[in-house]
Order: structure tokens, then sequence, then C-alpha cells
């Protein structure tokens, strides 16, 4: 007969490591945050989110609802509608960690990596400028602006 308690211990030794790892990446994640939200006076943050992919055209009402999901990383504000940066993928034992961009794909073995690969994607101009969209939004609504993005309705 088999003894299953060698894999039991592996089983729990994983799931302890893969808590600290996942703490680790959280934590790459609000050091982020917080340098974001101090350049940004508290405007702006970069969140990890769900994300809805857009019904295929012709499919009907039925694909609307069944639509596919993934994980991506956004950029945030109170005055607009989340913008996804690189689409998010992490192994459930934490690393690799996995950053999609449409040209290029970024694995992240480590803290480390992590960190470098978050850099240049802020680093990237199209970042730059969603993070400018979100910070005049919030400015515009500061000032009491009301921004729409259909016309002719008031």
């Amino acid at each position: 007969m088999k003894k299953f308690a060698a894999s039991i211990e592996k089983g729990l030794d994983a799931a302890q490591n893969a808590r600290l790892l996942k703490t680790e990446i959280d934590s790459v994640f609000e050091t982020l945050n917080e340098e974001l939200s101090e350049v940004t006076k508290g405007k702006v943050g970069l969140k990890r989110e769900k994300f809805y992919d857009a019904p295929k055209f012709g499919t009907g009402m039925p694909a609307y609802f069944n639509r596919e999901n993934h994980l991506g990383l956004a950029i945030v504000s109170e005055d607009m509608p989340s913008t996804e940066i690189a689409r998010w993928a992490q192994d459930p034992g934490g690393y690799p960690c996995k950053v999609v961009l449409p040209e290029r794909q970024f694995y992240c073995e480590d803290k480390d990596a992590l960190e470098s690969v978050l850099a240049e994607l802020l680093q990237r101009p199209e970042v730059g400028e969603v993070i400018l969209r979100h910070l005049r939004a919030s400015e515009a609504d500061a000032q009491g602006v009301v921004c729409s993005n259909v016309s002719g309705l008031n």
C-alpha cells in the first residue's frame, strides 16, 4: 500500500511557499502604487483586474454574455474607467509571473525581475499617455468640468 504522507507534506510546504511568494508579489505592487500615488498626488494607481474580451463581430447577444476574460494590469483613477496597459498572468505558486504586451512577453521568475519589468512598462510612452489621460480627467473633475464621450448630450 502506498504511503501519501510525504506527498501531503510536499503539498503543504508548496502551499506555504506560494503564500510567501504571493505576499512578495503583492508588496511589489504596493510599493509601485505608493510611488505612483506620490508622483500623481494620489490621483492614479495601478491595479491587477479582470477584463472581458470583445465579442467577435456577428456572434450575437449570447456571445456577449459568454465572453472570455483575462487578467490585466490597469491604470485606474476615480474619474475614468480602468485602462488596460498589459495582460497579466501569475502561477498558482507565485512565480513565474507573465506580463504580456502586444509585441512581447516578459516572464518574471523572482522579485527583481518583476520590479524590472514593471519599471520598463511604466517607462513606455503609451503607458505615460494613459497616466496623463487619467490625470487630466481628475483635474477636469476637480475643476467641476463634466467630461463626456458622447457628443450632443448635456
